[in-house]
């Protein structure tokens, strides 16, 4: 995230920027059958959504949420329930970034709920990943930078990885794909 951020302008003119809150959210139901239940009984029922990342210094790090939080609310508004609530809920936090409006988050933490409340930053608006692969190696695809697992193995510190995905993140920029 401090790397898609820290980029926002050179991706802003190449027309690949996007506002995000920095918040990455799951519930059981992403998980494949066979190991939903195996998932709720981690994360609680199907309709719970679970904070499981938050990076520094980003929108949602800044309003204080943490991982492991419990999402209950944005803007006063119920979560979506069912099958596809995730993808919804993920649907629905892209509108609200876009809007570049702040969000009041409802969170519980440890039996206690509160506001976080959020405003998107802008980002460079490329996926990123962990390819799980033993070799060396981090790719760019023109739409979003593969770090190899080989590879986050081999960096001695978060500075050395920083710099691969910032190559990375070059290429796409760049064109040289």
């Amino acid at each position: 995230f401090r790397i898609l951020a820290a980029n926002a302008e050179l991706c802003e003119e190449k027309g690949k920027i996007a506002k995000k809150f920095g918040i990455h959210i799951t519930n059981s139901n992403a998980f494949a059958k066979e190991y939903r239940a195996a998932a709720e009984k981690v994360l609680g029922s199907s309709g719970t959504f679970h904070v499981i990342a938050v990076p520094p210094n980003s929108p949602a790090g800044a309003a204080g949420i943490q991982e492991g939080d419990v999402l209950l609310s944005a803007n006063g508004a119920p979560l979506p329930s069912g099958e596809t609530a995730l993808k919804e809920l993920m649907s629905q936090m892209a509108d609200f970034a876009n809007k570049g409006e702040t969000v009041v988050f409802r969170v519980r933490r440890k039996g206690v709920e509160h506001d976080a409340p959020a405003t998107p930053a802008k980002v460079c608006d490329y996926a990123y990943g962990i390819a799980q692969k033993s070799e060396v190696n981090a790719f760019a695809d023109g739409k979003s930078v593969q770090i190899t697992s080989g590879m986050m193995r081999f960096a001695g510190t978060d500075e050395e990885l920083a710099t691969v995905v910032g190559h990375e993140l070059a290429h796409n920029l760049m064109g040289h794909i």
